[in-house]
């Protein structure tokens, strides 16, 4: 087995996850597209543009975890259930309007009960769930933003690099995804404090978007 990612840690043993308050992937229309970080024009694995739930779910998947339940952007919802019908969807509104306009508090009072009625059907479900199967081969592409530092974080981990295009392969899909997240958030330097570091980012957003 490959070495277990120590943020996301190993999830053997657990019958279901949740993906909540999912955007949809880069490259796509939507409220603030994004895969993982906010760096990227797109992300493909096995030729195959992916989202969150792809990249999250193929990580569960080699432990054999199945995603059962999603909330997040009525998009990326309605995506899933075309291609995972087993997961519970419940879609929540990230229009900025109306999350801080007169009407966010009955809102966001049914946005809860379709959350938590959303979660007690996957959970009595899990029978029926499957891994999220991530596409082959575990070969990412990405498409940075910003060509230059493209250039630079493709040296940094050793990786190939045509233009703002980064690509590799690897044997495992969590050794793969594991690249993508050094490329992401690290260098060489910064690697051995991921856990802090990931730990303070989300911290951070936290601090930033909770009301």
């Amino acid at each position: 087995r490959a070495e277990r990612h120590t943020v996301y840690g190993d999830f053997r043993g657990a019958q279901l996850a949740a993906c909540v308050g999912a955007h949809v992937g880069a490259g796509r229309p939507g409220f603030f597209p994004h895969t993982v970080w906010g760096v990227y024009d797109s992300v493909r694995v096995g030729g195959t543009d992916v989202d969150e739930l792809d990249v999250v779910g193929g990580f569960l998947a080699d432990d054999g975890v199945p995603v059962g339940f999603l909330s997040g952007e009525a998009a990326l919802v309605e995506s899933a259930r075309r291609r995972y019908p087993w997961i519970v969807g419940v879609p929540i509104e990230k229009d900025e309007a109306a999350n801080t306009g007169p009407g966010r508090e009955p809102l966001w009072a049914g946005q809860r009960e379709r959350l938590r009625a959303g979660a007690e059907r996957a959970a009595r479900s899990t029978a029926t769930m499957r891994p999220v199967e991530p596409p082959r081969p575990y070969r990412f592409e990405v498409v940075h933003r910003n060509e230059k530092v493209a250039a630079r974080r493709a040296a940094l981990w050793g990786l190939d690099r045509e233009g703002p295009r980064i690509a590799w392969e690897r044997p495992t899909f969590p050794e793969a995804f594991e690249v993508f997240l050094r490329l992401t958030f690290f260098t060489p330097r910064t690697y051995p404090w991921q856990r802090t570091i990931l730990a303070l980012l989300g911290a951070m957003n936290r601090f930033r978007y909770v009301p």
